[in-house]
């Protein structure tokens, strides 16, 4: 039976700090485990609408490196994950709920460190592992 995609969701929560205008942040689960082709939400919950519409998630980079090599015209170079999304993914608005959704197509599994972004500068850098198709 062929795997049947998925949508995973991620919780990121604000929490208002009681003195000055900060935010306490809480992403659950911290790091995430999806599976290739997967689809990955991100609900931003705490945070007013203004705010929360300048998050993005992006610049994905594999922690895990890959004992592969490419042989190009530049000769020998480190192999390059495909299929993983780079973004940035910017947050948008439907019913006043406000999430960003990344589709993973078949991108290669391993465990991935990704940006969460506040005006394009990151505020946190969770992982999330990206696991293959059954065998």
């Amino acid at each position: 039976m062929a795997y049947k995609q998925v949508k995973r969701v991620i919780t990121v929560e604000f929490d208002k700090e009681k003195r000055g205008n900060g935010y306490q942040v809480l992403i659950t689960p911290e790091q995430a485990v999806v599976r290739y082709k997967d689809i990955v939400e991100w609900d931003v919950q705490g945070l007013p609408p203004g705010l929360a519409k300048r998050i993005s998630v992006g610049n994905f980079l594999r922690l895990d490196t890959s004992p592969r090599v490419t042989h190009g015209k530049k000769g020998l170079t480190a192999y390059r994950p495909k299929g993983v999304p780079s973004g940035p993914f910017k947050a948008k608005s439907a019913g006043g709920h406000i999430t960003v959704t990344v589709k993973l197509g078949t991108a290669d599994p391993g465990v991935y460190k990704y940006d969460f972004l506040g005006n394009g500068k990151t505020i946190l850098d969770p992982e999330l592992e990206i696991r293959g198709p059954k065998s």
